[in-house]
């Protein structure tokens, strides 16, 4: 450490490895629960159809999207998918 009087000032240095920095509320692994097995699926699903007022294409068009998921002890899979599909109907 260093120590400047005239600054009235003291400067010292604590290694990182001595330093904990956790929350308040921290819990340690060893103490974590894996939780229940579990499945979930969340979804959205939206269509539209464009029609045009004089003579001319109705197009249609779908989107689907999906987010399953597992929970498996320890472990958490999830995924995220799209389809979408459009229809150009000429008259």
């Amino acid at each position: 450490f260093s120590v400047s009087l005239a600054q009235q000032r003291i400067d010292f240095t604590v290694p990182q490895a001595a330093m904990l920095n956790r929350p308040r509320d921290y819990i340690p692994e060893s103490q974590w629960q894996q939780g229940i097995k579990a499945g979930l699926l969340n979804y959205s699903v939206t269509g539209q159809r464009n029609a045009p007022r004089h003579n001319g294409a109705t197009i249609d068009s779908q989107f689907v999207s999906l987010q399953p998921g597992l929970n498996l002890g320890p472990w958490r899979l999830r995924n995220y998918s799209t389809y979408s599909h459009s229809d150009n109907n000429s008259r």
